[in-house]
Formats: structure tokens, sequence, C-alpha cells
């Protein structure tokens, strides 16, 4: 029978982070400013990240020295036959879900009530830059021949440059 593998929850895995980047003394990981030109977004769908996101990307890409604000999930990867490397480092992002629930207490009519309130859930994210295998080729094959929104041409653009395609 296999051991059980110990589970660090993913907000452990950040404060833990954070604390390393403390520690080790590089004053140059907080002289850094908290936005980036074109803001952190996610490769294929060119979704911009929002909340405490953006805040999330830039602490956790400093600390990896990721200079790329290009990011994508596993289960995206995938889809366009790319894979995270092996022993890569995921960044971790707060999707929000949205949940209901019955209330007790019936309306006057007598039919059920709802109530609803935000969670969220930690979801790991790769850098495309050097995290993800075949990535940016990927992407190339597979949209170039596509009419890009402005959106996904300024990733495009972007992805290009960095990574002298």
């Amino acid at each position: 029978m296999k051991a059980k593998k110990d589970y660090v929850k993913p907000e452990e895995l950040i404060v833990n982070e954070l604390i390393q980047a403390l520690e080790s003394g590089k004053t140059n990981l907080w002289r850094k400013e908290w936005t980036v030109k074109g803001g952190f977004r996610n490769v294929l769908s060119g979704h911009e990240y929002k909340g405490s996101n953006p805040a999330l990307l830039c602490l956790q890409s400093s600390i990896r020295n990721w200079h790329l604000p290009l990011f994508i999930g596993a289960g995206q990867a995938k889809s366009i036959n790319c894979l995270p490397k092996r022993g890569s480092r995921s960044a971790r992002i707060l999707q929000p879900l949205q949940r209901t629930f019955e209330l007790k207490e019936k309306d006057e009519n007598g039919e059920s009530q709802y109530g609803s309130y935000m969670a969220y859930k930690c979801v790991p994210v790769f850098n495309v830059a050097g995290e993800v295998i075949g990535m940016i080729h990927s992407v190339h094959t597979r949209f170039q021949f596509l009419t890009f929104s402005p959106t996904h041409k300024e990733i495009w653009d972007m992805a290009s440059k960095y990574l002298n395609l």
C-alpha cells in the first residue's frame, strides 16, 4: 500500500515562500512595482487577472524570477498538447466561486428562498516562459491562421518578443 503524501495547503505554500524570501536577505525583491505593463494574463483566453491575483502573481514572479506575465493552467496546457515541465513550480491564484444555499425560512407564498456567498479556491497556474514545454510554439501553431483580437495579438507579440520567436 502506498504511503499517503502529506498535503500542504496552498495558503501555507504562499506564506512559506514569502517567509523564505524575507529570510533570504534579497532586498531587491521588495523594491518592485506591484503592477506590470499589460497586466498578468492567461495566455490562451487573454483574461487579465483581477482582484488579489495580480499581487499574488507579482509576488510569486519576483520570488521565482519570472519576467513574462503570461500564465496557463495545467488543464489548458494539456488541451493544446503542452505540459508543465517536470518539477516546475506553479503560482497560486484565487478562483472565485459563487455558492448558493436554501434558507430555512420560506417566503410569504411558502416558496423556498435562497442565499448566496462568494468562496475562493486556490488554483495553480504556470508561467509560460520556461515552465511549460512546447507552450509558445503550440500557441503559435494553433492560432497563427486565426484573426487575433487585440488582446490575443498583444499577448502573442509580448511572448514572441520575450522568447525571440
